[in-house]
């Protein structure tokens, strides 16, 4: 009978799917079998591991507002993880990410396609108070779906943007235009009100022209964006490049 440290060894670096294929194969091991193992270790650590820092925190909550997401509760116990995706030219960023978030967080590991990169975390209950906070649910607690079938993030009530959740929001799902001297944030995930909220939190961070703009999809659908003018550039710049993570993001501070 093999270890159950070496499955959890294994699954570190690799996703559920290919550790249970893989122990299956050369240990002749059921994916019932693995899948016990697996669940009793990551029950073993959301007990230990349950709480973030308050600067995880800022890096969870600055990836929220851009290309990061919680995983659908679906256990009793609550739990959720965090989970993110990159092209391949920011796998270093993904590592960034990673390291920050110990000891949380599992190893990055390709898609099946292997055009991208993911990571994501144990599961914990901490992550799953996130998730309630982060996505939109009606009275009866089910979640609210847009168009595509998908659960829709909302800020939560009690948020407050920091300098660390701008530079990593930006760096997620923001970008510079050079060519006009300003910046966007890109936040189709929410609406136009809230939008409105996370301006006035930028005007008080003192990126003073923050404004919310309505932007055209090529299919006609209107969604709300923020973009940063000419004339708070720079101060914006100057939150954001104390916390540049890695050089593979260099090229979004031209300055």
């Amino acid at each position: 009978m093999v270890d159950d440290q070496k499955v959890v060894q294994f699954y570190q670096n690799h996703s559920r799917q290919e550790t249970e294929c893989y122990f299956k194969a050369n240990y002749n091991l059921s994916r019932a079998q693995v899948r016990k193992v697996i669940v009793g270790n990551k029950c073993r650590l959301a007990k230990n591991y349950n709480t973030l820092t308050t600067y995880q925190k800022e890096i969870v909550s600055g990836s929220m507002l851009g290309d990061g997401s919680l995983r659908r509760i679906t256990t009793k116990i609550g739990t959720s993880r965090f989970v993110e995706f990159h092209s391949n030219k920011q796998k270093d960023y993904l590592d960034w990410k990673c390291q920050q978030l110990c000891p949380l967080s599992k190893s990055c590991f390709p898609n099946k396609t292997n055009s991208a990169w993911c990571f994501e975390t144990i599961s914990t209950p901490e992550f799953g108070v996130l998730e309630r906070e982060w996505y939109v649910r009606n009275n009866n607690g089910e979640y609210v779906l847009n168009s595509f079938g998908k659960r829709m993030k909302r800020i939560p009530d009690k948020f407050t943007l920091t300098p660390l959740m701008v530079a990593i929001w930006y760096f997620d799902d923001g970008y510079v235009d050079v060519d006009r001297n300003r910046c966007v944030l890109c936040t189709n995930s929410f609406t136009y009100k809230e939008c409105e909220r996370l301006v006035g939190q930028l005007r008080e961070l003192g990126v003073a022209n923050a404004r919310v703009k309505w932007h055209k999809q090529a299919q006609g659908k209107k969604e709300p964006i923020i973009k940063i003018s000419s004339s708070s550039f720079c101060k914006f710049i100057d939150i954001v490049r104390p916390c540049l993570p890695c050089s593979c993001l260099a090229y979004k501070l031209p300055m």
